[in-house]
């Protein structure tokens, strides 16, 4: 039932203290993200928590480029301010690339986030 807790934490209403916090949901292949400003809790084929270089921009602009660093190098993460529809239809106002590892290079994993950044 873990994936029931992070899509329950992704719909919940926002938290705490950091600069910067997304939720995303990938649709191709299916993934769970939360970015905070400089880490990224990942999951997709088991949970992970990784730095983010470099870290996200406060507030978001329109584009940004980071990466999950990961013993196995660096893994691209995109993030684009554009309506993007998740798998459950919903519309969320940010599409999301994760350049996932493949015997071929990277295979691109598509999603849609929301700004969960705690409001002041």
């Amino acid at each position: 039932m873990k994936h029931a807790a992070l899509i329950a934490l992704i719909a919940a209403t926002p938290s705490a203290a950091n600069a910067v916090e997304l939720h995303c949901l990938g649709r191709d292949p299916f993934f769970m993200m939360v970015l905070n400003t400089d880490t990224a809790t990942f999951d997709y084929l088991g949970d992970g928590v990784f730095e983010l270089d470099p870290a996200l921009s406060a507030p978001l602009g329109d584009f940004e480029q980071t990466a999950l660093m990961t013993a196995g190098g660096p893994v691209p993460v995109f993030l684009e301010r554009r309506e993007c529809t998740s798998m459950m239809g919903v519309s969320l106002p940010f599409a999301i690339e994760v350049g996932i590892p493949a015997f071929a290079g990277q295979r691109p994993a598509n999603g849609c986030c929301r700004d969960a950044t705690p409001q002041e």
